[in-house]
């Protein structure tokens, strides 16, 4: 039916290694990141990762898994899809000074056509809440670790 896509950016004082291997340790993902209950590595080349959030599962699948620089990925296998059939993403790690800028772009394919034209804003407005609030835990986290 249609896609809601958010974009946003933050500066970490850490490298884009440091930042590249504490973002993608789904080990580590939960306590950061409120979409990701669970997770669970399926293949590494190319990267599946299984994910339970709170209202879904669903399967990350790796088209670009380029450390330190950048990822992409789709967001397959949803269950259940009643509203968001799909989507994906990519963050970009540019090295800024002494430390890592780090944007995410984020979209989610709604699949339901009343839930589309009724629930639009909300959902875009969830969706950005949710990044910037994840980011904002990651680099808190990220800043206070010993180097």
């Amino acid at each position: 039916m249609g896609h809601i896509t958010v974009k946003d950016t933050i500066l970490i004082a850490a490298s884009p290694e440091t930042v590249w291997d504490f973002t993608q340790d789904y080990d580590r993902r939960p306590p950061w990141d409120t979409f990701v209950r669970e997770a669970r590595v399926e293949s590494e080349s190319p990267r599946v990762v299984w994910i339970r959030s709170p209202s879904m599962t669903c399967r990350f699948r790796y088209k670009l898994d380029d450390r330190p620089r950048r990822t992409s990925l789709a967001i397959a296998d949803v269950e259940p899809s009643w509203l968001i059939g799909g989507g994906g993403g990519s963050w970009v790690y540019e090295a800024e000074g002494d430390g890592t800028r780090w944007t995410s772009t984020a979209t989610v394919a709604v699949d339901n056509r009343v839930a589309w034209w009724l629930l639009r804003p909300f959902l875009r407005w969830q969706l950005a809440r949710s990044n910037r609030q994840a980011m904002r835990k990651a680099k808190a986290m990220i800043e206070v670790r010993p180097t």
